[in-house]
C-alpha cells in the first residue's frame, strides 16, 4: 500500500532528451515513469483520403479543429439550408473505445474534483494507494472527470457549434465509451437511438426515449431498419417492416431517420 503522503513528483528532474537527474532522500523508492500517446484508432468508415486518428474529445480546442475543418467548405450552405430548418449533423454511435488522458486532464481534474490527482496516480497502474476503498474512490473521479470532459467538449461542444451555424445537433450517444449516456445525450436536439431489420438490438431506443423524457425532448430519433446480412437482403418491403417499426413507437421513438445501409446488408 503506497502511502499518497509520499508520492513525489519528479518530472523536473528530467532533461532534455528525457533522462532523470534526481538525487534521491534516503531510502527505497519506486519510479513510475507515466506518459501519453494516441489511442491509435482510426476514424471509420472514411473517404479515400480521408482516413485518420480519432480526434481528442477532451479537448474544446482539440474538437474545434476538428469540427471546422470536418464541415469546413460546407458551413456556408448548410448555414443557408439550416436558416430553412433543413440541416443537421449527427454523431453516430460511440465505436472508438476509450480516452484516458488530455494534456490539460491534472487542471480539469483539479478543478472538478477539488483536488491535486498527482499523489494518486499510482493507482491507475494498478496499486493501492492510502487503501482499498480510497483507490476505488480515486478511479472513480478519474472516470467522472473523463465523463465530464466527454460530455462538456466532445458532445455539448458539438451541439454549441451546430447550433452556431444554424443546425440541429443529433447523436446516438451509446455503445460502451468513456461517458454518461443520459448526460451526453441531454445536450442533443434529438437523441437517437438505433435498430436492425428482424434484430433484437433495440434497447437504444428506450435509452433515446428516456433522454426525451426527462431532458424535455420533443423528438426522439432512431437509425432505422439498418440491415445486417443475414436479414437484409433486398428482400424486405414497408409492410413486413411494420410490425418492428410499432413496436419502436412504445419503446419512446417518434421520428424514423433512415441509415445508409437501411434494409441492405451492412456494409
Amino acid at each position: 500500500v503506497i502511502d499518497p503522503a509520499k508520492v513525489m513528483d519528479i518530472t523536473q528532474h528530467m532533461d532534455s532528451d528525457v533522462r532523470l537527474k534526481w538525487q534521491s532522500p534516503a531510502g527505497n523508492w519506486t519510479i513510475l515513469r507515466m506518459g501519453q500517446t494516441t489511442t491509435g484508432v482510426e476514424n471509420h468508415p472514411a473517404p479515400d483520403g480521408g482516413l485518420c486518428l480519432e480526434c481528442n474529445k477532451y479537448s474544446k480546442t482539440a474538437y474545434d479543429y476538428h469540427f471546422n475543418h470536418f464541415f469546413g467548405k460546407l458551413l456556408p450552405t448548410l448555414e443557408s439550408l439550416g436558416s430553412k430548418g433543413q440541416a443537421g449533423a449527427v454523431i453516430d454511435s460511440y465505436e472508438v473505445g476509450m480516452q484516458t488522458w488530455t494534456n490539460e486532464f491534472p487542471q480539469e481534474f483539479q478543478s472538478r474534483r477539488g483536488y491535486d490527482l498527482r499523489n494518486y496516480m499510482p493507482a491507475m497502474t494498478g496499486r493501492v494507494v492510502g487503501s482499498g476503498e480510497i483507490s476505488d474512490r480515486f478511479l472513480w473521479d478519474i472516470r467522472r472527470t473523463c465523463a465530464d470532459l466527454m460530455d462538456n467538449y466532445y458532445y455539448g461542444r458539438f451541439a454549441e457549434l451546430c447550433h452556431q451555424h444554424g443546425m440541429k445537433a443529433y447523436s446516438e450517444p451509446y455503445s460502451g465509451g468513456p461517458f454518461e449516456e443520459m448526460e451526453a445525450g441531454s445536450k442533443m436536439d434529438v437523441p437517437m437511438g438505433e435498430f436492425w431489420v428482424a434484430s433484437g438490438n433495440h434497447y437504444s431506443i428506450k435509452l433515446a426515449g428516456s433522454i426525451g423524457h426527462v431532458y424535455g425532448k420533443p423528438v426522439v430519433g432512431a437509425e432505422s431498419y439498418t440491415g445486417s446480412p443475414m436479414f437484409a437482403k433486398w428482400q424486405e418491403f414497408p409492410y413486413a417492416m411494420k410490425g418492428q417499426g410499432d413496436w419502436m413507437y412504445t419503446q419512446g421513438l417518434n421520428e424514423f431517420v433512415f441509415h445508409v445501409y437501411a434494409m441492405q446488408p451492412h456494409p
